[in-house]
């Protein structure tokens, strides 16, 4: 016998094999009524209408932006969204985007999902989610940008300059950051003591802290939106004392006149040096 399958085309006689038949016939943009004749050897016939629903519209996907405006010091991140298909069936989500990888998630029926991804390197990435229906047809999402930065901050002690000379038993310390990314705050302090916060300036961050007598040390610390902290430690020496002053007059005893007076002037920190003492 043979089989007869009326399309948007007209009909298609395929053979049949036994008590199977298939083969291939033309529907339309939408859903179409098939009819499916059947005739046997003897000219016997039966037909029966079928409905065939046709889907070429990708799933909707909607991708959320990051916390923190997408800064983040781990390559792993974990992308959230909303995925919906016009016959509600199942979707495939996927993390896509340059040098985004990441493993597929199965959802049995549209709606919010959440899938792990990991970024390809630091930097700014445009990264997105791609989505696919049972039949594959498929769509990226919107792109949301991450900003990733593994590498924390540089800070480089500038004034006084290391080694350098700081006033007791207040002083002024200012230190420069480094970084890729904003940097949000800085800190200086004593060695294990609370630390201070700095005040950002044009070009450097500055504090103004209570100096120790053998101070061990401050320790200036940074963090960046993506947060990352950097820290470096500052020595110095400390000068307490004003300047030694010598004083020469010539003569002896004198009224009314007018003195020759002459001298020199040391720092007790530079006699300290030269006797090579602390």
């Amino acid at each position: 016998g043979s089989v007869t399958v009326h399309g948007i085309d007209g009909p298609v006689t395929l053979q049949a094999k036994g008590d199977r038949f298939e083969g291939h016939v033309a529907l339309g943009a939408a859903a179409s009524e098939v009819w499916v004749t059947a005739t046997d050897s003897v000219g016997n016939a039966s037909t029966k209408a079928v409905w065939v629903g046709v889907d070429t519209t990708p799933p909707a996907c909607e991708l959320e932006a990051l916390a923190d405006a997408g800064w983040t010091r781990t390559a792993g991140v974990t992308l959230i969204g909303t995925a919906i298909d016009a016959e509600g069936g199942g979707v495939t989500v996927r993390p896509n985007g340059p040098g985004v990888s990441g493993a597929a998630l199965g959802l049995e029926a549209t709606g919010d999902f959440s899938v792990p991804a990991v970024l390809g390197g630091e930097g700014d990435a445009a990264v997105s989610v791609w989505c696919e229906d049972a039949l594959g047809n498929g769509a990226p999402s919107n792109n949301i940008v991450v900003h990733f930065d593994k590498t924390p901050p540089t800070v480089v002690p500038v004034a006084p300059p290391a080694g350098g000379v700081v006033a007791y038993p207040t002083g002024t310390l200012g230190f420069r950051v480094d970084d890729a990314s904003p940097v949000l705050w800085a800190t200086a302090g004593s060695v294990g003591d609370p630390a201070t916060s700095a005040t950002q300036g044009a070009a450097l961050w500055t504090a103004v802290l209570p100096i120790r007598r053998n101070e061990p040390g401050v320790e200036f610390r940074a963090g960046d939106r993506a947060g990352n902290v950097g820290a470096a430690t500052f020595t110095f020496q400390q000068d307490a004392i004003g300047p030694l002053v010598g004083v020469a007059v010539s003569g002896g005893v004198k009224r009314g006149e007018t003195w020759f007076v002459s001298g020199e002037t040391a720092s007790l920190l530079s006699y300290k040096r030269s006797l090579g003492a602390t």
